[in-house]
């Protein structure tokens, strides 16, 4: 990964698109406008970049910005997604949002790698071309789909006709195993590629690469929430359905068994733990880290409390047996973008 550290950046046109982006929404056009005029604010930072992955780009929190919910792009950005709310309340005058759903390290990088697009001929650009020396913010989650997120809860979830032959997923070893040392891989320790086969870059190396991009700029990496609680009582929890294809009023319940809540919790603790010791080994400036956590509380599914994490979702064909899981499952809800901006402006000094 280090040959794209000396590219040069490409800068893209960020007061347009922070027009764009007032002009869709009236109430972030007053907020921008009341705090760049409050003399308080005059120290605050200006030039904001929000990098990223589907908790980045709001993935689930609808309406989505034009041009990123299209057949060429899935991207996925949200008017509420936590760094528009971010923007208005640093009064940025310069709001570049580049975060996409379904994005890995490799995407801070190279071009999209799921084939999104910003025009025709032209692919989402690597995320990290957005980012300058003058640049004064930077914000990002990522390494959930490096670590297979997606992936792993499809493994982990059955139906009641799966129920009496399904096998605990935390008991597969090559699961369990490819997991740990993709998260390794993000720590450092050791490499390991994607659930699609891209390489994993580690956690510190990305904040060192934006930093040789901007120098001075706050760097603020944010960690994932508990999706599911594993303090349920009974086996099992209920955690979505999917709609059956030809019979559209028909549900198919999906669960998640005690054991594989509990691994999974467990795994999201060592990826928030990764999180957290990445600006440790990178010189100059300290980066930050916004632990959405304490922010969430207990609003994970299964958690007893509203649940601020969108359940699974999808259909099913009764003749193929074919699933389709809608990419909205499992993200935040407007609620959990809500934590995310309370978590991330907590650490913007």
């Amino acid at each position: 990964m280090g040959q794209h550290r000396h590219s040069t950046a490409r800068r893209t046109t960020r007061p347009a698109r922070l027009a764009a982006l007032a002009a869709a929404t009236a109430v972030t056009t007053t907020l921008v406008t009341a705090v760049a005029a409050s003399p308080a604010q005059a120290e605050r930072p200006r030039d904001y970049v929000a990098l990223g992955d589907s908790y980045s780009s709001g993935e689930a929190v609808r309406p989505y910005l034009p041009g990123s919910d299209t057949t060429t792009n899935r991207c996925h950005r949200s008017r509420r997604a936590y760094p528009p709310q971010l923007a208005a309340t640093l009064g940025a005058t310069s709001f570049d949002f580049g975060a996409c759903a379904g994005a890995v390290t490799q995407d801070l990088y190279a071009p999209d790698h799921n084939g999104n697009r910003v025009t025709v001929d032209a692919l989402e650009p690597a995320q990290l071309s957005r980012v300058d020396r003058r640049t004064d913010v930077v914000t990002l989650t990522i390494g959930g789909n490096d670590v297979g997120f997606g992936s792993v809860l499809a493994a982990c979830l059955y139906s009641d006709q799966q129920r009496a032959t399904r096998k605990d997923c935390s008991a597969d070893a090559a699961l369990t195993g490819a997991v740990a040392a993709r998260i390794d891989a993000l720590a450092g320790r050791g490499t390991a590629t994607t659930p699609g086969g891209l390489p994993i870059t580690p956690l510190h190396e990305v904040i060192a690469d934006i930093r040789l991009r901007s120098p001075h700029a706050q760097v603020v990496l944010g960690t994932y929430p508990q999706l599911v609680s594993s303090t349920f009582a009974g086996t099992e929890c209920r955690v979505g359905g999917l709609t059956v294809r030809e019979a559209p009023t028909q549900t198919v319940p999906l669960y998640v068994s005690k054991a594989d809540a509990t691994w999974f919790t467990e795994t999201v603790d060592r990826l928030d733990q990764v999180i957290l010791d990445a600006p440790r080994s990178v010189r100059g400036r300290p980066a930050q880290v916004a632990d959405v956590r304490p922010y969430y509380g207990d609003h994970s599914l299964c958690s007893g409390t509203a649940s601020w994490i969108t359940p699974v979702k999808g259909t099913v064909s009764a003749t193929t047996g074919s699933v389709s899981i809608d990419s909205s499952s499992m993200h935040p809800t407007a609620e959990g973008q809500d934590a995310y901006a309370r978590a991330f402006d907590a650490r913007i000094r």
